[in-house]
């Protein structure tokens, strides 16, 4: 069967959105008016005279998510014969390639159809198609078209020859051998060169004038420094070479490949080094052009090096300086005035700028810098080979640098020359930062009025660069370059007086900085050319080093400082943690961080539970030795009983601040467990106690030795948990309180079946102490100070263990005591409010913790029953916690809701207490289970106050804090337990009635106000930050956490957990 066709049907037109463009001008799409212009000016806002706002506005920094890598990748090409590096690419001897074009006897291969002594600049189109044509330049992935042209190197814009007009001056003929005037040539030769990568000399040359010379202050890159200097270059083998050798190296960095020189570079070193060595020995007209312009590209190489190569540096800027002096160049500049941009003595005293600006640099870094300190040393030559450096850049109004036309001239060449005078100030910083005598120390002065009479003569800069933020216009980038390197060096002379770079807290000058600096470059990379990354290299830095906030570090690591560290980087594949080596393992994955959570719990854990129980039952021993005979031995009557529970909160009270000064001098792990063994001796003295004094002294120097246990474990769960887990495990080992109680109810109920010659109450002080002390030696030998010294974890996961909580919180266990910290906890009304908490809180525990037994008895039970029905009390108790640690865990923004359900289950337990008739006993007994539903509110509190204070000396100031106010609570509340008032105690379930309800307005309280402040450094930062999140740990960008210590309000990317 055949089907016949039917007419073809035209192609549908596809349909053409109208109306309000996404991308059109933002004027109209406020109006909400039709806009199809396609041009940057719309003609409906020329006609009404409206600010015509086309562009998009750029989105501030801080709105971006973090980790999303750069805000502008710089633009890649790969030439056909070049196979960028990945990380499954096997070694470098397999990528070996031996390119034909670079053997030593054929030296320089260009393209087909240019003679060898024809010039760059000199490409006729005809030449331009016959070079496309070489097999050998193939540029399938070149940058889009205005950025760069791939096969037409920069020309002049009058004509293509050089002027010689002073040739003459600039070639004398030397009268002796100029190498006895230089230390060594190691700077010619580097060794241990990289496989070869494919590349040609014509690929090199291509990614030089594209890439490399296209300088930032000029609009056209014929004007470019580093355009003329290729021009002269390639006329001359030697500095020919040199720029080829760097390129070459240049080239494969830019692709992945490791920073030592590829084999095509290594051979044009090779060259350029003998060339070199001819040109100083025989006694022939120097070219100084040449010679100094390999002098720069050698050092261009150098501090390209990772690592730095700084004895090679040093060497090179010896040498430079004596053939500068040799032939007095500086002079020679001085004294001569160029007529054109393109004449010898205006490009050397370029090249001179660019050595010293480098030398600058170098000296930052300790390299030496000889030649910076001798074109110090002569200020009016130094100016007058500046003012001679610049005359190719501002003649012409139209070959201004981009961005300047928004400036007039006179701007334009105020701000080269401030950025003149900042480099000469940056070396002014690296000598004074070298300089650590008295007599030198009022230099600091006399730079910082340097720095603050250039912000006030030239605040048209700062104004230009705020302007171009707020309104989101393209900025004249050499400003804004200008902009980041003048707050980079305020940094610095800051940081060079008495303090390192990266040291918190951060000053607020230095936070000024930071912001300008980082939202000048963040405005400038984007609009400009990416080769403008090369001028504030510097300044980024500085900034990397000193930023403390993760979005600011994160981007600057990602458009800049590691960018290719991070292409040079193997991929590592998924690893066990138990058996990385240190450097194995960057990044940690889910699985890998569960693993990690669940060895710290297994080993953390036991410790913590068991620990907190038998503290729980040392303190709350005098409960079970009411009923065992104690206050009929030692003849207590009235308050006596009450005094001896409160006294051990009075020694707690007096212990707790002192004792917390230890956690920030010694190892913690050791600490607490020296201080278990001390109570638990303490304890065990008990049963030598004969009389009503030497109870109070023992119950007092118990509760000295026990105040610490609470805040260091507290201290311990924020030092290796985020916050989302501190909840979990501070319920987990606060849990250890319950299941304490119902074993020492146990061991009570046994003892009262005793009936040795020891008595049943000293028994048990017996049996409580020796426990304690045999466990204080495992303490000792398995609780880890901190996750950096934890023998359980590989290096590997110490790293990573440290770095999980400080991703949020970023405070470090130090043995620094922090004055600054320690007076912002005075002043921050969540100190205050933990404290308040704390007391209101244990009022009630003090009096229910220490009358228990007292309290079940008055029901009408006797003394085997009074300890039974305690059970179900310490069951309940235990039950409730694991809950709410379950609630809270997996339901966000939960802490203070459970907070406030467990307290109205409390009150109607003391409701029932209080109202119901002494007959409903078994009622009565539920009332009291019920207040046990509190017992969550001391975990809840401890995980609050390790989420959301931050700053080690804070933080334990605040736990100081808290446990003053536990203190004071826990000793006032049996003193309500008036003695007159037994059985039925009205005042004691009035005032725990009262507390209850004063906890709940304090929680409700504190919910408001910091959802307020959360809110409000969300508005101050243009970003919803959630304090629950989850967060990667990256070693490589988070690595400068490990030493930082920041509290809650110094740290501004802090968000408090609810």
């Amino acid at each position: 069967m055949s089907t016949q066709a039917g007419p073809s049907q035209p192609p549908k037109r596809k349909r053409v959105e109208r109306g309000r463009s996404k991308n059109g001008c933002l004027t109209c799409l406020t109006k909400k008016v039709k806009c199809d212009e396609t041009k940057p000016l719309c003609n409906r806002c020329v006609r009404l005279k409206l600010e015509c706002r086309w562009a998009s506005p750029m989105q501030p920094l801080a709105e971006r998510r973090r980790g999303l890598g750069p805000i502008k990748q710089r633009e890649r090409w790969t030439p056909q014969t070049i196979v960028p590096r990945t990380g499954d690419s096997g070694s470098e001897s397999a990528q070996s390639v031996t390119p034909p074009a670079l053997t030593p006897s054929e030296g320089l291969q260009l393209p087909e159809g240019i003679p060898a002594d024809m010039p760059f600049n000199v490409l006729s189109p005809a030449n331009e198609a016959s070079a496309s044509a070489s097999p050998n330049t193939n540029f399938p992935d070149l940058p889009p078209e205005g950025i760069i042209n791939p096969m037409t190197l920069p020309e002049f814009p009058q004509n293509n020859t050089i002027d010689t007009s002073s040739q003459l001056i600039l070639y004398p003929t030397p009268s002796f051998d100029l190498l006895s005037l230089f230390p060594s040539f190691s700077f010619t030769n580097p060794t241990e060169p990289a496989p070869s990568i494919g590349s040609d000399d014509v690929q090199a040359m291509t990614f030089h004038s594209t890439i490399l010379a296209p300088m930032k202050s000029t609009r056209k890159a014929s004007l470019s420094a580093h355009s003329i200097f290729l021009n002269f270059a390639v006329q001359n083998p030697m500095a020919l070479h040199f720029l080829l050798a760097f390129s070459h190296s240049e080239l494969a960095i830019h692709h992945g490949f490791s920073h030592r020189p590829p084999l095509e570079s290594y051979l044009h070193f090779q060259n350029g080094s003998q060339l070199l060595s001819q040109a100083l020995v025989t006694l022939s007209p120097m070219n100084h052009v040449a010679m100094m312009l390999s002098y720069l590209y050698l050092y261009m190489f150098w501090m390209r090096r990772d690592p730095l190569q700084v004895e090679r540096l040093r060497e090179l800027s010896t040498s430079i300086l004596a053939y500068v002096t040799t032939f007095s160049l500086d002079e020679v500049c001085a004294n001569s005035t160029g007529t054109t941009g393109t004449s010898e003595p205006v490009t050397l005293s370029r090249i001179l700028t660019y050595i010293y600006d480098r030398d600058v640099f170098c000296g930052f870094f300790g390299c030496g810098s000889a030649f910076a300190n001798y074109v110090s040393q002569k200020h009016e030559t130094r100016q007058r080979i500046w003012v001679l450096s610049r005359t190719p850049i501002l003649p012409d109004q139209t070959e201004a640098w981009s961005g300047s036309e928004s400036l007039p001239e006179t701007s334009q060449r105020r701000t080269i020359d401030v950025y003149y005078s900042l480099i000469t100030i940056q070396y002014e910083i690296n000598q004074y930062s070298q300089r650590k005598e008295p007599a030198h120390l009022g230099r600091w002065l006399e730079i910082r009025r340097t720095l603050d009479k250039i912000r006030e003569e030239h605040s048209f800069l700062f104004n230009l660069s705020r302007d171009c933020a707020q309104q989101h216009t393209r900025p004249p980038l050499m400003a804004l370059v200008t902009v980041t390197v003048f707050h980079a060096l305020e940094i610095y002379l800051h940081r060079s007086r008495d303090t390192f770079f990266g040291e918190t807290p951060i000053p607020a000058d230095i936070e000024r900085a930071l912001q300008e600096l980082v939202s000048a470059a963040y405005h400038t990379i984007p609009v400009g050319p990416v080769q403008l990354l090369e001028r504030f290299q510097w300044a980024l830095l500085i900034c990397g080093i000193e930023t403390h906030d993760p979005v600011y570090r994160d981007w600057i690591s990602g458009t800049f400082l590691i960018m290719e560290a991070k292409e040079m980087k193997e991929p590592t594949p998924s690893c066990e943690m138990d058996i990385a080596e240190p450097g194995t393992v960057d990044t940690l994955s889910v699985e890998e961080e569960k693993k990690l959570v669940r060895k710290i719990d297994m080993r953390l854990m036991p410790l913590l539970i068991i620990s907190y129980g038998l503290q729980y039952l040392d303190k709350t021993s005098l409960a079970y030795s009411a009923i065992l005979g104690l206050r009929e031995d030692l003849k207590l009557v009235g308050q006596q009983f009450s005094w001896a529970s409160s006294i051990f909160y009075i020694g707690y009270l007096v212990a707790s601040y002192p004792i917390s000064l230890g956690f920030v001098k010694f190892p913690l792990g050791k600490y607490l467990s020296v201080l278990m063994f001390i109570w638990g001796v303490v304890l065990t003295l008990h049963a030598i106690a004969h009389n009503y004094a030497s109870l109070l002294a023992l119950r007092f120097f118990l509760g000295v030795f026990e105040s610490a246990i609470s805040p260091g474990f507290s201290l311990i769960t924020g030092m290796w948990y985020t916050p989302h887990e501190h909840v979990s495990r501070h319920s987990f080992w606060f849990a250890g309180n319950a299941s304490a109680s119902m074993v020492g109810a146990m061991i009570a109920y046994g003892i009262l079946s005793y009936s040795g010659p020891i008595e049943q109450w000293k028994m048990l002080f017996l049996i409580f102490g020796l426990i304690t002390i045999a466990w204080s030696v495992v303490t000792f030998f398995f609780l880890p100070d901190s996750p950096a010294t934890a023998r359980f974890l590989s290096t590997s996961e110490r790293e990573f263990a440290s770095l999980r909580p400080k991703k949020f919180q970023r405070t470090t266990q130090t043995k620094k005591w922090d004055r600054g910290q320690f007076i912002e906890t005075m002043k921050d009304v969540k100190s205050w409010w933990f404290f308040f908490f704390s007391f209101v809180i244990c009022v009630p525990n003090g009096g229910t913790t220490s009358f228990s037994t007292i309290v079940i008895k008055s029901f009408g039970y006797d003394e085997k029953q009074t300890i039974l029905m305690g059970l179900p009390a310490s069951a309940f108790q235990l039950t409730t916690v694991i809950l709410v640690a379950i609630f809270t865990t997996y339901v966000r923004k939960s802490r203070h809701i459970a907070l406030v359900l467990t307290y109205v289950m409390a009150i109607a337990g003391i409701l029932m207490i209080k109202l119901l008739p002494t007959a409903e006993k078994l009622s009565r007994l539920a009332g009291f289970w019920l207040i046990m539903a509190v017992a969550p509110a001391f975990p809840l509190m401890l995980s609050l106050s390790a989420s959301n204070i931050a700053g080690f000396t804070k933080k334990s100031t605040v736990m100081a804090m808290i446990f003053l106010g536990y203190c004071a609570g826990n000793l006032s509340g049996p003193q309500f337990f008036i003695s007159t008032e037994a059985p039925g105690y009205h005042t004691a379930y009035t005032t725990i009635l009262a507390c209850f309800a004063i906890t709940i307005a304090l929680v409700v309280g504190m919910y408001f106000y910091l959802t307020w402040e959360n809110r409000r450094r969300d508005n101050e930062q243009g970003v919803k930050r959630d304090p629950e999140e989850s967060r990667q740990v990256d070693l490589t960008e988070d690595g400068t956490l490990l030493q930082v210590d920041e509290t809650d309000i110094q740290n501004k990317n802090f968000r408090y957990i609810l």
